[in-house]
């Protein structure tokens, strides 16, 4: 659904992009897209649902949860995280670096990563994302600091649905299945 606009004919634009990535021979698209996407911040988005293994995204469900932004600044779209509340979850825990990426009803996974160009910078992006996010020790010290901040809430919170034993459960629970979604992508 459009949210909002100041564009004519903001579905042209939409539908020029697609146009593009769908129609344009796999040789061309490093000429043809990047006027009317921002295929860098693409194949960040994409590294970044992939390393959370966000089950409710495009990666997964390939309608949920994005936004496709017109960037009024560059002219171009560019792909955007909505709701990431399902990462991380146990299914997708198995997930390779290209799920998806074969199957031609995900488009932008489908044509971008077969520009070997945009597939080694997408290894690149997914590389840092596991570096830089989910190593042990930063991700470690995040759930330490945030549980701290809010400890005594949630043991004190009188209408909560979840007992605070819960709770210091999911902290562990949280880490293992950052640790085990780091394993499977090294």
């Amino acid at each position: 659904a459009l949210k909002s606009t100041e564009q004519n004919q903001p579905w042209s634009l939409l539908v020029n992009t697609c146009d593009v990535l769908n129609n344009t021979p796999i040789e061309d698209l490093t000429e043809a897209l990047p006027p009317v996407m921002d295929v860098d911040r693409a194949l960040w988005f994409l590294a970044c649902e992939i390393a959370f293994a966000d089950d409710d995204s495009y990666v997964h469900k390939g309608k949920m949860d994005y936004y496709a932004y017109w960037e009024e600044e560059t002219g171009r779209l560019v792909p955007q995280e909505f709701d990431g509340n399902t990462v991380l979850g146990n299914m997708a825990q198995n997930w390779g670096p290209f799920y998806n990426a074969e199957d031609e009803n995900y488009p932008l996974m489908h044509r971008l990563f077969q520009v070997p160009e945009y597939r080694e910078r997408y290894l690149a992006h997914l590389r840092t994302v596991i570096d830089e996010l989910l190593d042990a020790e930063t991700t470690q010290n995040m759930i330490a600091q945030y549980s701290e901040f809010i400890d005594e809430e949630v043991e004190n919170d009188p209408k909560s649905i979840y007992s605070y034993e819960m709770f210091i459960e999911g902290l562990v629970e949280l880490q293992d299945r950052i640790d085990g979604r780091r394993n499977t992508l090294s």
